[in-house]
């Protein structure tokens, strides 16, 4: 059975080929893509694999924009951060899906469920249905504000207080816009990104979710990377990826 990865974290992408190697050795991965546009132009020139692993989101796009471009005559499992509107519609319509972080039983799981649907996979217009009901439900579900720790009292911190949350020595932080002014969160960064609306917020790298009114300009770096300058300044200039930095452009012009 040959398979491909669409995921944009490279480590996710190696959790899972191990894990794959180990649970279901049958499979062999043909390749790993991080974008709709590079996988889109692999499907075009390849044969059609046997099985998908797909991220919902990728480094330029929603994969469901690749589901509803391209035929795909495969069945998919699908893989997500805590969304819990992804996971009620892939549960509603049978869709076999891995919630991050991927283990073990839990792709064995997923397998079992593809074999007793004997891999049939999923029509372009139920892609285009799931896209759609998952977008209406989170647009209305986004959060709102943080209840955040300051010494021995709560605080309650509205969502657009935040210039942008990042990942410092395994934990992550929410940076507010006054300088100097960061709060601990008791989340993972790709919990936070899911429940942040995309318009206002957006994945930089591994690192980082900055807010569209916190990037003052972008920079031009080696390798077709871009370098951020937010405000306020985070201890160290972020810098997006080559896959990303038309993604954030597109995101930036509208």
């Amino acid at each position: 059975m040959k398979a491909i990865i669409l995921e944009d974290e490279p480590a996710a992408t190696e959790n899972l080929q191990l894990i794959l190697t180990e649970v279901a050795p049958e499979i062999e991965l043909v390749g790993s893509f991080d974008s709709v546009r590079a996988a889109e132009a692999w499907l075009a020139e390849q044969p059609m694999p046997d099985l998908i692993f797909s991220d919902i989101q990728l480094a330029d796009g929603l994969a469901f924009h690749l589901f509803e471009r391209q035929k795909i005559d495969c069945p998919l499992i699908f893989i997500t951060a805590f969304d819990e509107y992804a996971i009620r519609a892939f549960e509603l319509n049978s869709i076999s899906y891995l919630l991050k972080p991927v283990r073990p039983a839990e792709v064995q799981k997923a397998l079992q469920k593809l074999r007793k649907s004997q891999g049939i996979p999923p029509t372009a217009d139920l892609y285009g249905q799931l896209h759609r009901w998952i977008q209406e439900e989170r647009g209305t579900h986004y959060r709102q504000s943080f209840l955040v720790r300051y010494r021995d009292q709560y605080l309650p911190v509205a969502v657009e207080d935040f210039a942008y949350f990042y990942i410092d020595n395994e934990l992550v932080f929410g940076q507010t816009k006054e300088v100097g002014i960061r709060y601990l969160i008791d989340q993972k960064l790709e919990e936070l990104e899911q429940q942040l609306a995309p318009n206002n917020f957006f994945r930089a790298n591994r690192q980082l979710v900055v807010a569209r009114n916190a990037i003052h300009r972008l920079k031009q770096h080696t390798h077709g990377r871009l370098q951020l300058f937010l405000e306020p300044a985070p201890p160290e200039m972020p810098l997006v990826s080559k896959a990303k930095a038309g993604a954030l452009k597109q995101w930036l012009d509208r």
